[in-house]
């Protein structure tokens, strides 16, 4: 499990963020930008540029949870009983907080798109090299 951790972090760092501008001016375009992302890679970029004009803590939970459900469907129904609880394990560390902040605002519930990208980047390689590899003979 360690090694699986530490590979989810390093996938997930922000140095994958590519130069993408959000074009949205209200929330609601913000989210319709996200929700209607082709893959888990874009609608995580788009979150991070759409981000940085969120008004407040509320609006940028809105916008990581379409983030994280973009993600998740990429990866959720190929991961192993193993996979799911080493997830379920990084995504609780998400809501550690300090005692003063209410968890709906808190900074650091926004790091689960980042753990659900790194996770949907190790599902994408493996169905990659799973197309890649010879039927076997009969």
């Amino acid at each position: 499990m360690p090694r699986f951790y530490f590979l989810c972090l390093f996938l997930f760092s922000p140095s994958f963020a590519q130069a993408e501008s959000c074009t949205a001016t209200s929330l609601q375009e913000a989210e319709n930008l996200i929700f209607t992302a082709s893959n888990c890679e874009t609608a995580v970029t788009l979150y991070e540029a759409c981000g940085e004009k969120a008004t407040s803590y509320k609006n940028l939970y809105i916008l990581s949870r379409h983030a994280l459900k973009k993600c998740e469907k990429e990866f959720l129904p190929l991961l192993t009983r193993h996979n799911k609880r080493d997830y379920n394990v990084m995504d609780r560390r998400c809501y550690k907080k300090d005692a003063s902040t209410p968890i709906f605002y808190s900074p650091k519930l926004m790091c689960q798109p980042y753990i659900a990208h790194g996770m949907a980047r190790i599902a994408n390689t493996a169905r990659a090299e799973a197309k890649k590899m010879p039927n076997p003979p009969l």
